[in-house]
């Protein structure tokens, strides 16, 4: 395992590139703007944290590159390519970079399984407050507040208190319960929260998780799944995946490519399509 620390002009450790097997993953230790780079001796290539990257060719160097600026970088230990040299080779190469084509949306009679490719990807926590809602999303958007007061409803119900009148007061007519009030998503913190309650289906009636097969056997080998469902749960499917020391959590559900992934999924920042379906990705450090 190689460890490349990333680090500002003036020395300071913002986060570190580790590479196993040839599979690049990039950590930090806080938000950062702009775009990162990994270079290798045949190309140049963007990396985003948290999200596996196969190299091709010897690795040399990562970088961070903000408004035409090189913020932040790290060289291998057998490589002494200087900042300058560094941002060079990043100005020659960033044109040449692979560049991803947007998948195509007809559907094929015989898809090939879990061909891993990345259909979709974003570095920024955050749907950006120009984009305009399609159809899709927006009915998605509404199907999860439909089943999110649902939930409210039932556990304002279960905790409402027990009134025991007087043997002599006469019997009260109950008062009419009040409407469901909407999830308070008051921010994004907030919004995660009630995401993952719906995941996890806090207080609501759940069905045993089922095991199924490997959905993504290219992209995550050897990881094991269960199928979440049940009242008041988002169908979605969870797995484990070990990776030479490394153990991650990964959630799968169900959906329809699209450009960004609904506002809804937070945090799902890549989209496989497999023989059963479309599925939005969230990777988690166990």
């Amino acid at each position: 395992m190689l460890y490349v620390p990333l680090k500002t002009s003036v020395g300071e450790p913002v986060g570190s590139l580790n590479i196993t097997d040839d599979v690049a993953m990039l950590k930090t230790k806080r938000p950062m703007s702009g775009k990162c780079f990994v270079v290798t001796d045949e190309q140049t290539l963007p990396i985003f944290a948290n999200t596996p990257l196969k190299l091709v060719g010897t690795f040399r160097a990562v970088a961070v590159v903000d408004d035409d600026r090189l913020t932040c970088h790290g060289v291998a230990p057998n490589c002494n390519l200087t900042r300058q040299q560094l941002w060079s080779l990043l100005s020659q190469n960033r044109t040449k970079s692979v560049v991803i084509p947007e998948p195509e949306l007809e559907q094929v009679d015989e898809p090939e399984p879990d061909d891993g490719a990345i259909m979709s990807q974003q570095s920024e926590p955050y749907a950006h407050p120009d984009v305009h809602d399609t159809e899709a999303a927006t009915a998605s958007f509404s199907a999860l507040l439909h089943r999110a007061n649902a939930v409210y409803e039932r556990i304002d119900t279960q905790h409402q208190p027990m009134h025991h009148p007087a043997l002599t007061e006469p019997l009260a007519v109950p008062a009419p319960a009040p409407a469901p009030k909407p999830p308070n998503v008051s921010s994004a913190n907030d919004w995660l929260n009630e995401i993952d309650t719906l995941l996890k289906g806090a207080k609501a009636t759940t069905v045993p998780p089922s095991v199924v097969g490997n959905p993504f056997p290219n992209t995550f080998p050897n990881s094991t799944w269960t199928a979440v469902s049940g009242e008041g749960v988002m169908p979605h499917l969870e797995g484990e995946w070990k990776r030479g020391s490394e153990l991650f959590k990964i959630i799968a559900v169900p959906g329809a490519y699209a450009p960004r992934p609904p506002k809804h999924l937070f945090g799902f920042t890549r989209f496989i399509r497999t023989r059963q379906g479309g599925y939005w990705i969230k990777l988690l450090d166990r």
